[in-house]
């Protein structure tokens, strides 16, 4: 089953929470926002399809689709979202309009690895749910930026959300 985005609904309130945390509207908000909803999965699939491919689908076997267009994450309806690494690089190139953490070298190494990011090793930061970027605005993936209790001391921290190396790591 398919549904389209209704930034009013309770079904789509985790996406429409991520979506203005991170400062996503107007021109950069994908024109058609869907739902996959697929058998026996415990999360739906979330794409920006093209008009083409969304005025086709009614005709389509879903189950024998991969792919609808911009894959934006998944999400469990009225409960939580995860952004896509695609996603990620449709966005990155609006570091500024929207909420980015800028790492430097090491902080890049770290994050691909799926480890956590330490102020030292970044060039901006930013709390809460973030785009994370390298220094020169390619997309390294999704963070949040926390403030930790480390060694007794609190330090800004990013921690990973989903990173461009998991495609090595467990992806592919």
């Amino acid at each position: 089953m398919i549904k389209q985005y209704d930034p009013e609904s309770g079904y789509w309130a985790p996406l429409t929470g991520f979506l203005n945390e991170i400062g996503v509207d107007g021109d950069l908000l994908p024109p058609i926002i869907i739902a996959v909803e697929r058998i026996n999965y415990e999360y739906v699939e979330v794409f920006s399809p093209s008009q083409e491919v969304f005025a086709l689908l009614s005709r389509l076997p879903l189950d024998s689709l991969y792919s609808l267009g911009l894959y934006m994450g998944m999400m469990k309806p009225g409960s939580w979202y995860k952004p896509g690494l695609p996603f990620a690089h449709r966005l990155a190139p609006h570091c500024g309009r929207v909420k980015c953490i800028v790492l430097d070298e090491n902080g890049e190494k770290y994050f691909l690895y799926g480890r956590t990011v330490y102020a030292e090793n970044t060039v901006s930061w930013t709390a809460g749910p973030a785009l994370v970027v390298n220094l020169k605005g390619e997309a390294l993936g999704w963070g949040v930026g926390k403030i930790a209790n480390i060694g007794g001391r609190r330090r800004r921290v990013v921690e990973p959300i989903w990173d461009m190396g998991w495609y090595l790591r467990r992806g592919g």
